[in-house]
Order: structure tokens, then sequence, then C-alpha cells
């Protein structure tokens, strides 16, 4: 996972001062972001979603799952 400031330190000014995102609620909301999308844990589309895009080709390759 890329390193993003805010999760480490929280905002100095602004209406969301002293915020932050911790680590695991980071991964968390990932988890659930790729899911709705149809992609794999790491990120990755899974052979499903890329099908429905009508890219069964691309899916054969690199489609994660099933």
């Amino acid at each position: 996972m890329a390193e993003i400031r805010s999760t480490y330190r929280p905002i100095p000014k602004g209406k969301s001062a002293g915020s932050y995102v911790k680590p695991e609620e980071l991964e968390h909301m990932l988890d659930e972001y790729y899911m709705v999308r149809g992609w794999s844990e790491e990120g990755i589309p899974t052979k499903a979603k890329l099908a429905a895009l009508d890219l069964e080709e691309i899916g054969k390759e690199i489609g994660a799952g099933h």
C-alpha cells in the first residue's frame, strides 16, 4: 500500500484539522472499495468484472480469481 501522509500525521489546519486515518482503517476502506469495484484484495479486477466490461481476453491474462 502506498504511504499516505494523512494516515500518519494529523491534518494541520482547516475544517479537518487534527483528523487522520489510522492505517488499519484505511486498509478496511480499501478492502470495501475493491469489493464494490469487483476487484481482488490486491486491487486487481476479477475475471468476472472484466467479462462484465467485455474484456474477457484481458481477463484470461490478468484477471484475478473467478
